[in-house]
């Protein structure tokens, strides 16, 4: 088995995030697929991408109910990335317990205001993390992977992978052209 470690030289940073996809109501366990963010029943899928627009990783499927740092926690391959600084949304709070070289930015509380530099701060993040969200849509170009997913289940994880490595391809000729 070969060992797949991204050194820094290659990649400035990493962004990490999740998207969900609808999916028919299933007949048993609906509970778990049952997202209340979408208000249906979803599937999760959880990308890592480099700053030059490239897929790094692609999560398995999980059911909509798993919260986007519960599947970065369930990462077996989390460690590859290891010493590879990250950028992640605010759905993953906590996650500097797990990797010390994320960036998140920063919540409002309650009563308090977000000062001007951290609005900075937050501004500066989402406009390196916006990367990761127009991969994401090229990647739900793909009608298989934006409708509602009708196949099977289990075989979901490999229809992902096809159409990332179709979207590295698209980057990767992209990025021949611009150098």
């Amino acid at each position: 088995m070969k060992k797949r470690e991204r050194s820094t030289a290659k990649a400035e940073y990493l962004i990490i995030d999740a998207t969900e996809q609808p999916i028919q109501r299933p007949t048993k366990g609906q509970k778990k697929y049952y997202s209340g963010k979408k208000k249906r029943h979803t599937v999760k899928t959880q990308y890592v991408v480099g700053s030059d627009g490239k897929i790094e990783s692609v999560s398995k499927p999980y059911e909509g109910k798993k919260h986007d740092f519960d599947i970065y926690k369930d990462q077996k391959n989390r460690d590859r990335f290891h010493g590879v600084p990250k950028k992640a949304d605010s759905g993953y709070q906590g996650i500097k317990n797990y990797d010390k070289d994320v960036e998140i930015p920063f919540k409002k509380s309650k009563k308090g205001k977000l000062t001007t530099e951290q609005k900075k701060y937050n501004h500066e993040l989402s406009k390196k993390r916006i990367k990761v969200e127009n991969v994401i849509r090229e990647i739900k170009i793909f009608k298989i992977l934006s409708d509602s997913y009708r196949n099977r289940r289990r075989n979901h994880g490999i229809k992902t992978n096809i159409v990332a490595g179709i979207v590295n391809m698209k980057v990767e000729k992209r990025n021949r052209k611009v150098a």
